[in-house]
């Protein structure tokens, strides 16, 4: 992989930097066929994809291969909206409440999920806490992004992304 994209991938903004003044492409494909941007994009990298914005040789309209812009894959990871912690429980048990009483209806099931839940151990509940307040800080750190993304679209005019 080539070295800017580790430095977007992990953050690196001095190295990033670095490599951006020694020429380094920030329009080069990876193996998986993404920009730096793009890379700084799905791994949340806010002051990355502020350094790349930055940049005149920046071309924000490349595509990857299933052609994906990297306004497309900001705007596809923004729309996950932030779930609460009773929400991830749901989705994590939902199969084994269906699986343990198959002629449950949906509502039932919701029932039952929801008595687990009263009784579930604090410890357990915690690591769903947790989940969500990774689901707000990805949707805040996307949230920033796109506005990073749009604010650059405005400023050189560009329209069809």
């Amino acid at each position: 992989m080539e070295s800017l994209h580790l430095c977007c991938e992990n953050g690196l903004v001095k190295d990033a930097k670095k490599l951006l003044d020694n020429d380094s492409n920030i329009n080069e494909l990876n193996d998986e066929g993404f920009t730096p941007l793009m890379v700084a994009i799905q791994n949340q990298q806010i002051k990355i994809v502020n350094l790349l914005l930055k940049r005149l040789d920046l071309n924000i309209l490349i595509e990857n291969d299933n052609g994906l812009s990297a306004m497309t894959i900001c705007r596809n990871n923004i729309l996950k909206k932030p779930v609460s912690d009773f929400y991830h429980y749901i989705n994590d048990n939902k199969e084994i409440v269906k699986t343990e009483n198959p002629l449950l209806k949906y509502h039932e099931i919701t029932q039952e999920l929801s008595n687990r839940w009263r009784i579930l151990p604090a410890e357990e509940k915690n690591n769903y806490k947790l989940k969500s307040k990774e689901d707000v800080k990805r949707f805040k750190n996307y949230g920033q992004i796109a506005k990073l993304l749009a604010d650059y679209c405005v400023k050189y005019n560009i329209l069809n992304i």
